[in-house]
C-alpha cells in the first residue's frame, strides 16, 4: 500500500479547489480568472470597518465597554515590531545582592522584621588545583558525631577536637586529591583508554549484581554506604588513582634487606622478648573475724578456686579485680623484690605456679599469696622477621610518601590548608554547636 507524502496531499488539494473555483452555470470554459473578475465594477470598496463603540460591544458590561478603544484601529507599522533581543531586555540583565531590601520611596510604618537569623547554605573554602572545596560535602560525614559532641562539651573543649578533626580531614582530602590529579596527568592516551575501561566493568559488575538495574545498584548502595551510583563510581576512581600513584611513586621504591632486620631486632630486643609476667593473688583476713578465716581455710582445702575466693566478701584487698597482683620480672625471680612485705616476697621468688602460701602476718590480718601464672613472651628472629619487615616498611614509605607529597604541594596552585581549615571550623561551629 503507497501511502502518500505531506508534499502530494497538499497539491491534490489545491487541484480541487481550482477545479471547484473554474466551473460557471454556462458551461463554459474561458481564460484564467483573477480577484478582480469577483468584483462589481458598480460597487466602491468597502470602507475600513471602524471600531466598535463601547455601549455597541457589550452595552450589559460597562467595564469591558469601557477598556475597549475608542480611536479606529490602524495596521501596525515598523516602529510597532520587535526582535526577540528588545523583548527581553529587563529580564536577564539582573543582578542580586545580599542584604536587607531596598525601597525607592519613603517608608510609611515600621521596618520589615526577618523571618529568621540569617543561615549559611554552602560555601567555598579553597580550591585544589582548580577544583572547589565545598564545606557541606566535607562536612557530611562528621556532622551527626559533631552535632552529638556539641552537646556533651564545653565550647572550648569541642573547638579543640573539632579542630584535630578538620585538619586531619583537609590533610587527607588534599593528598588524596594531589595524587588523583598526578595520576592522570602521567597517564599515557593508551592508559587513560584502559582506565576508563575498567572503570566501566566495574560499574557493569555493580549493576550486574542487581540484576542489571541502575536504579537498584543506586538504591542498594544509598542504604549500604549512603552513595548514589554516580557518588560510589566517583570515590572509587580516586581510590583507583590514589593507589596507583602510591605504587608508582612510594611502594616500588621501598626496600628492606635481611640485614636491616636483624639490626632491628637487635636493636629492640626487648620488645620482642619481654620480661616474664608473674601473676599473683593476695588475700587479707582482719585476724578478729576468725570466722571468716576459718570460711576462707576450709574453702580452700575444699579445693575452692583461689581467684574466686579472693573475689568474695571475706577478703578485705583488692576485692573487686580478686586480689589480683601482677609483678614484671626483670633477671632472675629468685633475687628480684616483687612484694615490700619480707616473708610474702620470699615466698612469691620460690613458689610454683599454682601453689598457694600463707597464713602470713600482715599488721592486724592474716595474708595467702597465690601463684597464678607466669606468662613468658618470646620470639625469635626467625619469628619476628615478618613484622620487622612490615615495621621497617611502612616507616620507610612513610617518609618517602612525606617527602613527595610535600613536592606535589609546593607545585600545586592550591589554597592554604590552615586557611582552609580555620573556616570550615567556623561554619561547623556556627552549625553543629551554636545553632543545635
Amino acid at each position: 500500500m503507497r501511502v502518500a507524502t505531506f508534499a502530494q496531499g497538499v497539491g491534490v488539494f489545491a487541484g480541487i479547489v481550482l477545479g471547484a473555483g473554474c466551473s460557471s452555470d454556462s458551461g463554459s470554459s474561458g481564460a484564467a480568472l483573477t480577484a478582480a473578475d469577483f468584483a462589481r465594477a458598480d460597487q466602491p470598496a468597502p470602507a475600513q470597518p471602524a471600531a466598535p463603540s463601547p455601549a455597541a460591544a457589550s452595552p450589559a458590561n460597562p467595564a469591558l465597554a469601557a477598556s475597549l478603544p475608542t480611536a479606529p484601529l490602524r495596521p501596525p507599522t515598523a516602529a510597532d515590531i520587535t526582535g526577540p533581543v528588545e523583548a527581553s531586555g529587563g529580564i536577564l540583565d539582573v543582578t542580586g545582592t545580599v542584604g536587607a531590601p531596598t525601597t525607592t520611596s519613603a517608608p510609611t510604618g515600621p521596618a520589615p522584621l526577618a523571618v529568621s537569623r540569617p543561615a549559611l547554605v554552602d560555601a567555598k573554602v579553597g580550591d585544589i588545583n582548580g577544583k572547589p572545596l565545598y564545606a557541606n560535602a566535607f562536612l557530611a560525614p562528621m556532622a551527626d558525631r559533631l552535632r552529638a559532641e556539641a552537646k556533651l562539651k564545653k565550647i572550648e573543649n569541642w573547638r579543640a577536637d573539632a579542630k584535630k578533626s578538620i585538619d586531619e580531614e583537609v590533610q587527607r582530602v588534599v593528598e588524596r586529591e594531589l595524587l588523583r590529579a598526578e595520576a592522570m596527568a602521567a597517564f599515557t592516551p593508551e592508559q587513560k583508554q584502559g582506565f576508563f575501561a575498567f572503570m566501566q566493568s566495574v560499574q557493569q559488575k555493580v549493576q550486574s549484581q542487581n540484576l542489571g538495574s541502575r536504579e537498584a545498584a543506586s538504591q542498594r548502595l544509598e542504604e549500604t554506604e549512603g552513595k548514589s551510583l554516580d557518588e560510589y563510581m566517583k570515590q572509587r576512581e580516586q581510590d583507583e588513582l590514589v593507589t596507583f600513584q602510591l605504587n608508582e611513586k612510594i611502594k616500588r621504591r621501598v626496600t628492606v634487606s635481611k640485614r636491616d632486620v636483624e639490626v632491628f631486632y637487635q636493636q629492640y630486643y626487648d620488645m620482642f622478648n619481654p620480661p616474664p609476667k608473674a601473676t599473683y593473688r593476695l588475700v587479707l583476713i582482719p585476724k578478729a573475724n576468725q570466722a571468716d578465716i576459718d570460711e576462707f581455710t576450709a574453702a580452700l582445702a575444699a579445693g575452692k578456686p583461689f581467684a574466686e575466693l579472693a573475689a568474695s566478701k571475706i577478703n578485705t584487698y583488692k576485692r573487686d579485680v580478686g586480689g589480683l597482683e601482677e609483678r614484671e620480672i626483670k633477671g632472675d625471680r629468685a633475687t628480684a623484690k616483687l612484694f615490700a612485705a619480707p616473708d610474702i616476697n620470699k615466698q612469691a621468688q620460690t613458689m610454683q605456679v599454682g601453689q598457694t602460701a600463707g597464713p602470713f602476718a600482715l599488721g592486724d590480718s592474716s595474708a595467702w599469696l597465690n601463684l597464678e601464672s607466669i606468662e613468658k613472651k618470646t620470639k625469635t628472629l626467625y619469628e619476628s622477621q615478618v613484622a620487622i619487615e612490615n615495621i621497617l616498611r611502612n616507616q620507610r614509605e612513610r617518609q618517602i610518601k612525606d617527602k613527595y607529597i610535600a613536592q606535589l604541594k609546593a607545585r600545586a596552585s592550591m589554597t592554604s590548608t590552615g586557611d582552609m581549615s580555620r573556616r570550615l571550623l567556623e561554619i561547623a561551629e556556627e552549625r553543629y554547636y551554636l545553632g543545635r
